[in-house]
């Protein structure tokens, strides 16, 4: 059933990034309606850091103090679905878009995040969030002084972070092969290791063949990493460090994509993509994908939304006038 009441704005995501949008929104006395899904890229984590004012909260509470912050306007609806498709639709000569076929709105802020890309291992994507951690400045202070693991070639250069608050960490080059040219080298392993401070052997080039967490994915717990065959025994960690790409829905809507990472391609500070009236914010347009990042590009979205519709209301209400 298509609702009647045509929203200013639609925002899908209801993380850091969405409500952004929304309080943006609300603070421009703008319709919107928000779709929250109920997942969120950092549901295992117990704290989320580096939030000023919020630092060391629970993600849920964050959500919960923005929520009843924005509700407070009474601009913007929210509802819990979980979106499937969003198209282009012209009504009276301008452009709307249809979301699940029930819901219009003149501008579209996606800021759904993206779904981490996990290697095939058994037993890592269990552990993800838990005893897997992707970034030094959210999990790093928590794990100082731990024994750790950079694990693969292409979390070298952000998980080298992680030097900073521990250096009993190893190298698990999971059978990869270092490149010749860039700056993720062997010259880079072997500077990692020279700092390290871990038992020997600080680099193993064995694949992973599975992680095992404790009972109840409890975090005291040491992840113990078992390698393909029989040369290298399994070790046992208190974290494990791994970057992952990330894959970002659309929904159906032809936006561009950057090639290097797979994230949407902005085409200003205000979010705006190569589709008109389309605009992106948080994990899914952003290469520091955290909370604080996520804040500032939803505000930043959901105020370019605004500024687009009071440009085209000018517009219009000039067209009126002349046509009088």
């Amino acid at each position: 059933m298509l609702h009647k009441l045509v929203y200013d704005v639609a925002i899908i995501g209801g993380g850091p990034a969405g409500l952004a949008a929304a309080l943006a929104v609300s603070r421009a006395h703008r319709r919107a309606v928000l779709f929250d899904s109920g997942k969120y890229r950092n549901e295992r984590a117990e704290h989320a850091h580096t939030i000023v004012g919020f630092d060391g909260k629970p993600p849920a509470e964050i959500r919960a103090t923005a929520w009843k912050e924005i509700s407070a306007y009474g601009y913007v609806e929210k509802v819990e679905r979980c979106i499937e498709t969003v198209k282009s639709v012209s009504s009276s000569g301008n452009t709307l878009f249809e979301i699940d076929g029930e819901w219009n709105a003149r501008k579209i802020v996606l800021a759904s995040g993206v779904q981490d890309v996990l290697p095939d291992i058994p037993g890592f994507a269990d552990a993800w969030g838990y005893k897997i951690y992707h970034c030094a400045f959210c999990h790093g202070h928590e794990v100082s002084g731990l024994r750790g693991a950079i694990f693969g070639v292409g979390s070298l250069m952000p998980a080298k972070m992680f030097l900073n608050v521990t250096t009993d960490i190893a190298v698990l080059l999971n059978g990869e092969s270092l490149p010749t040219e860039g700056p993720v080298n062997d010259s880079l392993v072997r500077s990692i290791a020279a700092m390290s401070t871990a038992a020997e052997p600080r680099v193993i080039s064995h694949a992973v063949s599975h992680v095992e967490m404790g009972p109840t994915h409890d975090r005291d717990a040491p992840l113990k990493v078992h390698f393909a065959g029989s040369e290298q025994p399994p070790i046992e960690l208190d974290f494990l460090a791994y970057a992952p790409r990330g894959r970002a829905r659309t929904f159906g809507l032809d936006v561009e994509m950057a090639p290097e990472n797979g994230d949407v391609k902005l085409t200003s500070p205000f979010g705006t993509t190569n589709v008109p009236g389309v605009y992106a914010a948080g994990d899914m347009a952003v290469m520091a994908k955290a909370v604080p990042t996520a804040l500032a590009t939803g505000m930043m979205a959901g105020a370019g939304a605004v500024h687009d519709l009071t440009t085209e209301d000018l517009k219009d209400a000039l067209e009126a006038v002349i046509e009088m």
